[in-house]
């Protein structure tokens, strides 16, 4: 597993993970924000070789596309590294950018604590040492607590994700504060239930950007 956390910058966590790029064949979303939203970034789960983060917000807007409704928003990447039965490394990745429905997310204006639970959709990557294999519409369930800590801060705030299946750019403006997280992910193809706790944060967005590219 290569990855870090890098420095913070004005409230989000600035995070940088190491990794091959994404494909060229991956689609760009990009969506404006406003609202409440919470980030989250596990750098191990209670089982060894399990990384995760989501972002989540209460009102994304796409930017192209018919559709120009705002609502509800989550991106998501779990990857767990394992050995089969002959020793050879295993990796699987369940990630996604889905819309969530309202009362899936719920983030106290006090941004003192949020919670997150829904039942989502994904694309399940497996690669093994002889090939790979995609497995689309793999259904699961995310569940995440923020317990908001420290002072609220008003900042101008950049986090990067980077995984050979998943890039997320998040660009905002507005009122954030640091965050205790917990969570529990259930995926079929994915050891677990992988339970996860680490840093986060929570925020309102007077303005914000969010650029995700996904196979």
């Amino acid at each position: 597993m290569s990855g870090r956390i890098g420095k913070r910058v004005c409230g989000w966590v600035l995070l940088v993970l190491l990794a091959a790029a994404p494909a060229a064949r991956a689609e760009q979303a990009t969506y404006s924000l406003r609202g409440l939203g919470g980030a989250a970034f596990w750098g191990l789960g209670e089982q060894m070789g399990t990384e995760a983060f989501a972002l989540a917000f209460s009102e994304a807007t796409p930017e192209k596309g018919e559709s120009r409704i705002p609502s509800p928003r989550l991106v998501f990447s779990v990857t767990q590294y394992t050995l089969d039965e002959n020793a050879n490394w295993v990796s699987r990745q369940w990630h996604g950018n889905v819309s969530l429905d309202p009362s899936d997310l719920a983030i106290a204006l006090d941004l003192a604590k949020g919670t997150l639970k829904a039942s989502v959709e994904g694309l399940l990557e497996e690669q093994r040492i002889d090939g790979s294999v995609l497995r689309r519409k793999t259904r699961g369930v995310i569940e995440i607590e923020w317990l908001g800590t420290g002072r609220i801060a008003q900042s101008t705030s950049v986090f990067t994700y980077q995984s050979p299946a998943t890039t997320a750019l998040l660009a905002s403006v507005g009122a954030g504060r640091q965050a205790l997280t917990t969570g529990t992910i259930t995926v079929e193809g994915i050891a677990g239930p992988v339970k996860v706790i680490g840093l986060g944060q929570l925020a309102s967005l007077t303005d914000g950007r969010l650029s995700v590219q996904t196979p």
